[in-house]
């Protein structure tokens, strides 16, 4: 197991807060393709599906899901978190590189930033 962190961590009050961490399982990573395509190049991968929950207050919380391409199981698994003020779009660009290289991602907007209340 290995864990990255994407920025440095940053003191707020004398509590360190690291910007994202990421736990993964390393393994091969390989991008399916799609066996109709007759150019051989890998189909793009499907658009982020946007989820909502509500917690047990009754306060709704959005996320963003990436789902690994191709018909085969993701490589790993990665839940993206944003860093105080910031919301699933810092960490776009974040998710769809790990999704292209065959992880399934999940980016949720904490509560009371992005699209959650």
């Amino acid at each position: 197991m290995r864990i990255m962190s994407a920025r440095p961590p940053r003191r707020a009050g004398g509590v360190l807060l690291p910007t994202v961490v990421l736990v993964m399982t390393l393994c091969p990573l390989a991008l399916a393709t799609d066996p109709a395509a007759t150019d051989g190049k890998p189909k793009p991968p499907p658009e982020p599906e946007v989820i909502t929950a509500t917690t047990s207050d009754g306060v709704p919380v959005s996320a963003w899901y990436y789902e690994a391409p191709g018909d085969g199981a993701a490589v790993a698994t990665v839940l993206a978190l944003h860093d105080l003020g910031g919301s699933h779009k810092s960490l776009e660009p974040l998710a769809l590189s790990l999704q292209a290289a065959g992880c399934s991602v999940v980016v949720p907007d904490l509560r009371g930033h992005g699209k959650s209340s």
